[in-house]
């Protein structure tokens, strides 16, 4: 079940991979950040399994993928807002979480073991971040229905997996101390729900941005 559930974890990136290609001229600028953003990911599994199935230590890898996420995250919500001063905020935000990571490095997670320090700090940026787009977003008019935007969408679907991340860090000990696979199986079952909310995501934009097209003439 554990390796069943990884290989299946894997191989759904394929989905937004693929709906994201298809649809890529026709997404809006914050959907395209995203589709590169699933772009990145899917080449840094690639080097990631390769190290594991060389013996190679591949710590390094899950630094560098705190980079890449929290900046793709970043660049998304800059593209959606049309406010300068949450676009301050935002620069805010990723030069914080660069300086605390940089930080972390010298003094707490080497670049050869787990970056746990990082991902904490991330997990705490990033919701916050969302949240504060959240809670704004659904107070415009311009996001209506909000059931309908792929932004917000984006957002809760975002928001239950940090979450759910979370628990996992917290309860991670506790869950691997079974040996049973549990971990890895929720850990699973959390990347195969994100990559189908991305691809969900992507259909949708596609949709919303037609649909102010239409409204425009």
């Amino acid at each position: 079940m554990n390796f069943d559930i990884n290989i299946v974890s894997a191989s759904t990136i394929l989905a937004p991979l693929v709906t994201g290609a298809i649809f890529y001229r026709k997404l809006p600028p914050f959907a395209r950040f995203l589709f590169l953003f699933v772009v990145v990911t899917f080449l840094l599994e690639i080097v990631t399994r390769i190290y594991c199935e060389l013996g190679w230590n591949n710590m390094f890898l899950f630094h560098l993928y705190s980079y890449v996420e929290v900046g793709f995250i970043c660049l998304i919500y800059y593209a959606l807002s049309d406010r300068p001063l949450w676009k301050r905020a935002i620069q805010t935000v990723f030069g914080l979480f660069v300086t605390v990571s940089l930080l972390n490095l010298l003094f707490f997670d080497e670049l050869t073991h787990f970056n746990s320090m990082q991902r904490y700090v991330e997990m705490v940026i990033v919701y916050t971040l969302l949240s504060a787009y959240l809670l704004n977003a659904v107070y415009d008019p311009k996001n209506r229905p909000l059931a309908e935007h792929p932004a917000i969408l984006l957002t809760m679907g975002y928001m239950i997996y940090f979450l759910g991340t979370l628990f996992l860090f917290v309860y991670g000990e506790e869950i691997l101390s079974g040996n049973d696979g549990k971990y890895w199986v929720i850990h699973g079952i959390f990347n195969i729900l994100l990559n189908g909310m991305y691809a969900f995501v992507f259909w949708k934009a596609v949709k919303w941005k037609k649909g102010i097209e239409v409204n425009k003439v």
